[in-house]
C-alpha cells in the first residue's frame, strides 16, 4: 500500500514537473510573438506616418496644378 502511494505521488510530481516546463515553454513562446508584434505596430506606426506626409504633399500638388490648370 505504501508503495503504491510512492509510486503515485511520483508519478504526480512528474506530471507537474512536465506541466511547469510546458508553462514555461509556452510563456517563452508568447513573450516572443508579444515582441514581435510590438515591433510591427512600431514599424506600422511609422509607415502611417510617412502615408499621412505623403497625402498632404499629394494634396498640396493637386492644388497647385488645378489652380494652374484653371487659369
Amino acid at each position: 500500500m505504501k508503495e503504491q502511494i510512492i509510486s503515485e505521488r511520483a508519478n504526480i510530481i512528474a506530471n507537474l514537473r512536465q506541466l511547469v516546463q510546458s508553462l514555461v515553454e509556452l510563456n517563452m513562446r508568447a513573450k516572443t510573438h508579444v515582441s514581435s508584434n510590438k515591433a510591427d505596430i512600431k514599424k506600422l506606426r511609422k509607415d502611417n506616418k510617412e502615408l499621412e506626409k505623403m497625402k498632404i504633399r499629394n494634396s498640396f500638388f493637386i492644388r497647385i496644378f488645378s489652380l494652374f490648370f484653371k487659369s
